[in-house]
Protein backbone atom coordinates (compact mmCIF):
# COMPACT_ATOMS: atom_id res chain seq x y z
CA UNK A 1 0.00 0.00 0.00
CA UNK A 2 2.85 2.35 0.86
CA UNK A 3 4.49 1.72 -2.52
CA UNK A 4 1.20 2.46 -4.30
CA UNK A 5 0.88 5.70 -2.35
CA UNK A 6 4.35 6.87 -3.41
CA UNK A 7 3.72 5.85 -7.03
CA UNK A 8 0.45 7.83 -7.09
CA UNK A 9 2.17 10.83 -5.54
CA UNK A 10 5.08 10.77 -7.99
CA UNK A 11 2.88 10.23 -11.04
CA UNK A 12 0.55 13.02 -9.98
CA UNK A 13 3.35 15.48 -9.31
CA UNK A 14 5.37 14.45 -12.37
CA UNK A 15 2.57 14.61 -14.92
CA UNK A 16 1.09 17.69 -13.23
CA UNK A 17 4.45 19.46 -13.45
CA UNK A 18 4.88 18.55 -17.12
CA UNK A 19 1.38 19.80 -17.91
CA UNK A 20 2.02 23.00 -15.93
CA UNK A 21 5.01 24.00 -18.10
CA UNK A 22 3.25 23.35 -21.39
CA UNK A 23 2.58 26.48 -23.45
CA UNK A 24 -1.15 25.93 -23.21
CA UNK A 25 -2.29 24.67 -19.83
CA UNK A 26 -5.42 22.62 -19.96
CA UNK A 27 -6.93 22.59 -16.51
CA UNK A 28 -8.98 19.54 -17.33
CA UNK A 29 -5.74 17.56 -17.68
CA UNK A 30 -3.79 19.28 -14.91
CA UNK A 31 -6.28 19.13 -12.01
CA UNK A 32 -6.88 15.34 -12.10
CA UNK A 33 -3.17 14.64 -11.79
CA UNK A 34 -2.82 17.02 -8.86
CA UNK A 35 -5.79 15.19 -7.30
CA UNK A 36 -3.92 11.89 -7.83
CA UNK A 37 -0.88 13.43 -6.09
CA UNK A 38 -3.05 14.52 -3.15
CA UNK A 39 -4.54 11.04 -2.86
CA UNK A 40 -0.98 9.71 -2.77
CA UNK A 41 -0.09 12.15 0.01
CA UNK A 42 -3.12 11.11 2.05
CA UNK A 43 -2.27 7.44 1.61
CA UNK A 44 1.35 8.07 2.61
CA UNK A 45 0.18 9.94 5.68
CA UNK A 46 -2.22 7.15 6.60
CA UNK A 47 0.46 4.47 6.19
CA UNK A 48 3.16 6.30 8.17
CA UNK A 49 0.91 7.23 11.09
CA UNK A 50 2.15 5.79 14.39
CA UNK A 51 0.16 2.82 15.54
CA UNK A 52 -0.39 1.85 19.15
CA UNK A 53 -1.25 -1.62 20.31
CA UNK A 54 -4.71 -2.23 21.65
CA UNK A 55 -3.25 -2.87 25.07
CA UNK A 56 -1.54 0.53 25.24
CA UNK A 57 1.99 -0.81 24.96
CA UNK A 58 4.58 1.71 23.87
CA UNK A 59 7.71 1.21 21.81
CA UNK A 60 9.63 0.68 25.01
CA UNK A 61 7.39 -2.28 25.76
CA UNK A 62 5.86 -0.76 28.85
CA UNK A 63 2.37 0.41 29.39
CA UNK A 64 2.08 4.22 29.45
CA UNK A 65 0.17 4.04 32.71
CA UNK A 66 2.97 1.99 34.29
CA UNK A 67 5.63 4.38 33.01
CA UNK A 68 3.85 7.40 34.47
CA UNK A 69 3.25 5.59 37.76
CA UNK A 70 6.97 4.78 37.98
CA UNK A 71 7.89 8.43 37.35
CA UNK A 72 5.46 9.65 40.00
CA UNK A 73 6.63 7.04 42.53
CA UNK A 74 10.31 7.82 42.01
CA UNK A 75 9.74 11.54 42.38
CA UNK A 76 7.66 10.99 45.52
CA UNK A 77 10.24 8.60 46.96
CA UNK A 78 12.98 11.15 46.33
CA UNK A 79 10.99 13.86 48.11
CA UNK A 80 10.17 11.69 51.13
CA UNK A 81 13.18 9.41 51.45
CA UNK A 82 15.96 11.13 49.54
CA UNK A 83 19.17 12.14 51.29
CA UNK A 84 18.98 15.85 50.54
CA UNK A 85 22.33 16.46 52.21
CA UNK A 86 23.90 14.49 49.32
CA UNK A 87 23.24 16.94 46.51
CA UNK A 88 25.09 14.89 43.90
CA UNK A 89 23.01 11.81 44.74
CA UNK A 90 19.76 13.76 44.49
CA UNK A 91 20.95 15.32 41.24
CA UNK A 92 21.68 11.86 39.83
CA UNK A 93 18.21 10.64 40.85
CA UNK A 94 16.57 13.66 39.18
CA UNK A 95 18.54 12.90 36.01
CA UNK A 96 17.28 9.30 36.09
CA UNK A 97 13.69 10.54 36.43
CA UNK A 98 14.33 12.89 33.50
CA UNK A 99 15.40 9.87 31.43
CA UNK A 100 12.15 8.08 32.31
CA UNK A 101 10.17 11.13 31.24
CA UNK A 102 12.14 11.25 27.97
CA UNK A 103 11.16 7.63 27.29
CA UNK A 104 7.49 8.52 27.68
CA UNK A 105 7.83 11.60 25.48
CA UNK A 106 9.52 9.51 22.80
CA UNK A 107 6.32 7.48 22.49
CA UNK A 108 4.07 10.52 22.06
CA UNK A 109 3.09 9.53 18.51
CA UNK A 110 1.72 6.26 19.79
CA UNK A 111 -0.19 8.10 22.51
CA UNK A 112 -1.74 10.41 19.91
CA UNK A 113 -2.75 7.40 17.82
CA UNK A 114 -4.27 5.63 20.82
CA UNK A 115 -5.99 8.48 22.68
CA UNK A 116 -6.48 11.15 20.00
CA UNK A 117 -5.29 14.71 20.45
CA UNK A 118 -7.70 15.47 23.30
CA UNK A 119 -6.68 12.45 25.37
CA UNK A 120 -3.04 13.02 24.51
CA UNK A 121 -3.17 16.60 25.75
CA UNK A 122 -4.89 15.61 29.00
CA UNK A 123 -1.95 13.31 29.72
CA UNK A 124 0.99 15.16 28.21
CA UNK A 125 0.25 18.73 29.37
CA UNK A 126 0.70 17.83 33.06
CA UNK A 127 3.64 15.60 32.06
CA UNK A 128 5.29 18.61 30.37
CA UNK A 129 4.61 20.75 33.45
CA UNK A 130 6.19 18.07 35.62
CA UNK A 131 9.19 17.80 33.31
CA UNK A 132 9.69 21.58 33.33
CA UNK A 133 9.56 21.62 37.14
CA UNK A 134 11.92 18.67 37.26
CA UNK A 135 14.42 20.72 35.25
CA UNK A 136 13.86 23.65 37.61
CA UNK A 137 14.52 21.38 40.60
CA UNK A 138 17.75 20.16 39.02
CA UNK A 139 18.82 23.74 38.32
CA UNK A 140 18.02 24.91 41.86
CA UNK A 141 19.94 21.95 43.27
CA UNK A 142 22.98 22.73 41.13
CA UNK A 143 22.78 26.35 42.31
CA UNK A 144 22.85 25.08 45.90
CA UNK A 145 19.28 25.98 46.78
CA UNK A 146 18.17 22.66 48.24
CA UNK A 147 14.91 23.95 49.74
CA UNK A 148 13.80 25.44 46.40
CA UNK A 149 14.74 22.21 44.63
CA UNK A 150 12.64 20.18 47.02
CA UNK A 151 9.63 22.53 46.72
CA UNK A 152 9.76 22.50 42.93
CA UNK A 153 10.17 18.72 42.93
CA UNK A 154 6.95 18.49 44.96
CA UNK A 155 5.18 20.52 42.25
CA UNK A 156 6.70 18.23 39.66
CA UNK A 157 5.46 15.12 41.47
CA UNK A 158 1.95 16.59 41.65
CA UNK A 159 1.98 17.13 37.88
CA UNK A 160 3.28 13.60 37.28
CA UNK A 161 0.49 12.26 39.47
CA UNK A 162 -2.08 14.19 37.44
CA UNK A 163 -0.65 12.79 34.16
CA UNK A 164 -0.72 9.26 35.60
CA UNK A 165 -4.33 9.64 36.77
CA UNK A 166 -5.40 10.92 33.35
CA UNK A 167 -3.63 8.00 31.66
CA UNK A 168 -5.26 5.53 34.04
CA UNK A 169 -8.66 7.04 33.30
CA UNK A 170 -8.06 6.99 29.54
CA UNK A 171 -6.95 3.34 29.57
CA UNK A 172 -9.90 1.97 31.57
Amino acid sequence: MKLLAYVLFLIGIGVGAVLAVMPRITWSGFVPFIAVALIGVLLIRFETRPKAGSDGETRQGRNLKEQLAAIFQRATRLINEGDWSDRSGVKKEIEEIEALVADVVEGRGEAIARFGYGGFSRIFVPLAQGERNLHRAWSALVDGNVEEARNVLEESAASFKQAWLHAREAME
